[in-house]
Protein backbone atom coordinates (compact mmCIF):
# COMPACT_ATOMS: atom_id res chain seq x y z
CA UNK A 1 0.00 0.00 0.00
CA UNK A 2 1.46 3.38 -0.76
CA UNK A 3 -0.43 6.63 0.84
CA UNK A 4 -0.17 10.07 -0.75
CA UNK A 5 -1.24 13.10 1.23
CA UNK A 6 -3.72 15.95 -0.77
CA UNK A 7 -0.98 18.80 -0.52
CA UNK A 8 -2.52 21.46 1.94
CA UNK A 9 -2.56 25.16 0.69
CA UNK A 10 -3.17 27.89 3.22
CA UNK A 11 -6.96 28.43 2.17
CA UNK A 12 -7.54 23.98 2.36
CA UNK A 13 -5.90 24.42 6.10
CA UNK A 14 -8.65 27.23 6.68
CA UNK A 15 -11.50 25.95 4.71
CA UNK A 16 -11.63 22.38 4.42
CA UNK A 17 -9.66 20.73 6.86
CA UNK A 18 -12.10 21.97 9.60
CA UNK A 19 -15.01 20.58 7.87
CA UNK A 20 -13.32 17.52 7.48
CA UNK A 21 -11.28 17.00 10.72
CA UNK A 22 -8.34 14.80 8.92
CA UNK A 23 -6.04 15.26 5.98
CA UNK A 24 -7.53 13.95 2.56
CA UNK A 25 -5.27 11.56 1.21
CA UNK A 26 -5.44 8.87 -1.64
CA UNK A 27 -4.05 5.77 -1.33
CA UNK A 28 -3.03 2.78 -3.91
CA UNK A 29 -3.47 -1.07 -2.44
CA UNK A 30 -5.38 -4.03 -3.09
CA UNK A 31 -6.50 -3.21 -7.04
CA UNK A 32 -7.91 0.38 -6.11
CA UNK A 33 -6.90 3.70 -6.12
CA UNK A 34 -8.97 5.30 -2.89
CA UNK A 35 -9.46 9.03 -2.00
CA UNK A 36 -10.86 10.31 1.18
CA UNK A 37 -11.66 13.56 1.57
CA UNK A 38 -13.30 13.24 5.02
CA UNK A 39 -17.61 13.25 4.82
CA UNK A 40 -16.94 15.67 1.81
CA UNK A 41 -16.03 12.63 -0.67
CA UNK A 42 -14.70 9.60 -1.52
CA UNK A 43 -13.75 7.66 -4.68
CA UNK A 44 -12.92 3.67 -5.16
CA UNK A 45 -11.46 3.48 -8.16
CA UNK A 46 -10.45 -0.06 -9.73
CA UNK A 47 -6.96 0.02 -11.60
CA UNK A 48 -8.53 -2.24 -14.22
CA UNK A 49 -10.96 0.65 -14.98
CA UNK A 50 -8.12 3.55 -15.47
CA UNK A 51 -7.03 3.68 -19.11
CA UNK A 52 -4.59 6.65 -18.46
CA UNK A 53 -3.13 8.26 -15.68
CA UNK A 54 -1.51 11.64 -15.94
CA UNK A 55 -0.68 15.37 -14.59
CA UNK A 56 -3.01 17.98 -15.18
CA UNK A 57 -3.11 21.34 -14.43
CA UNK A 58 -5.83 22.78 -11.91
CA UNK A 59 -5.58 26.79 -12.59
CA UNK A 60 -6.74 28.60 -8.83
CA UNK A 61 -10.17 29.65 -9.95
CA UNK A 62 -11.13 26.24 -9.94
CA UNK A 63 -11.27 26.25 -6.43
CA UNK A 64 -10.70 23.92 -4.29
CA UNK A 65 -12.71 21.13 -2.30
CA UNK A 66 -14.70 18.55 -4.24
CA UNK A 67 -14.76 20.21 -7.30
CA UNK A 68 -17.26 19.49 -10.33
CA UNK A 69 -15.97 20.20 -14.20
CA UNK A 70 -16.69 19.00 -17.90
CA UNK A 71 -16.37 16.15 -19.31
CA UNK A 72 -17.34 14.20 -15.99
CA UNK A 73 -14.85 14.92 -13.90
CA UNK A 74 -14.88 15.07 -10.19
CA UNK A 75 -11.99 16.94 -8.43
CA UNK A 76 -10.66 15.98 -5.10
CA UNK A 77 -8.56 19.84 -4.75
CA UNK A 78 -6.99 21.06 -2.11
CA UNK A 79 -4.73 23.22 -3.96
CA UNK A 80 -4.11 24.67 -7.71
CA UNK A 81 -0.99 23.69 -9.59
CA UNK A 82 0.12 20.01 -10.83
CA UNK A 83 -2.55 17.27 -9.65
CA UNK A 84 -2.96 13.88 -10.89
CA UNK A 85 -5.74 13.03 -13.39
CA UNK A 86 -7.00 9.41 -13.77
CA UNK A 87 -8.98 9.22 -16.80
CA UNK A 88 -11.15 5.88 -16.76
CA UNK A 89 -13.20 3.64 -19.14
CA UNK A 90 -16.61 3.82 -17.81
CA UNK A 91 -18.70 6.23 -15.75
CA UNK A 92 -17.77 5.35 -11.79
CA UNK A 93 -19.85 5.91 -8.92
CA UNK A 94 -18.17 8.16 -6.46
CA UNK A 95 -19.24 10.00 -3.15
CA UNK A 96 -19.38 13.83 -2.48
CA UNK A 97 -22.08 15.54 -0.67
CA UNK A 98 -24.36 13.34 -3.32
CA UNK A 99 -23.86 10.40 -5.29
CA UNK A 100 -22.36 11.29 -8.66
CA UNK A 101 -20.87 9.24 -11.65
CA UNK A 102 -17.37 10.68 -12.78
CA UNK A 103 -14.81 9.59 -15.81
CA UNK A 104 -12.13 11.46 -14.82
CA UNK A 105 -11.33 11.81 -11.03
CA UNK A 106 -8.31 14.59 -10.38
CA UNK A 107 -6.42 13.91 -6.89
CA UNK A 108 -4.27 17.30 -5.75
CA UNK A 109 -1.71 14.80 -4.44
CA UNK A 110 1.40 16.30 -2.61
CA UNK A 111 3.82 14.08 -4.85
CA UNK A 112 1.86 14.22 -7.82
CA UNK A 113 4.62 12.20 -9.63
CA UNK A 114 5.31 9.43 -7.14
CA UNK A 115 1.55 9.18 -6.74
CA UNK A 116 1.18 8.34 -10.47
CA UNK A 117 4.32 6.15 -10.61
CA UNK A 118 2.11 4.42 -7.51
CA UNK A 119 -0.77 4.14 -9.47
CA UNK A 120 1.63 2.82 -13.06
CA UNK A 121 3.34 -0.03 -10.97
CA UNK A 122 -0.46 -1.31 -9.22
CA UNK A 123 -1.75 -1.24 -12.75
CA UNK A 124 1.32 -3.47 -13.96
CA UNK A 125 0.79 -6.01 -10.54
CA UNK A 126 4.41 -4.47 -9.63
CA UNK A 127 4.34 -3.70 -5.66
CA UNK A 128 5.63 -0.73 -4.11
CA UNK A 129 8.69 -2.84 -2.74
CA UNK A 130 9.59 -4.48 -5.95
CA UNK A 131 9.56 -1.44 -8.12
Amino acid sequence: MSRHALRLGAPARALILPLIWTRPYAEVDDGFVRVRFGWLGRADVPLGQIVEARAFPWPWWGGIGVRLGSEGLVGYVTRSGTCALLELEEPLRVRMPVGWSARRILISAEDVEGFLADVAAARLGIGPEEG
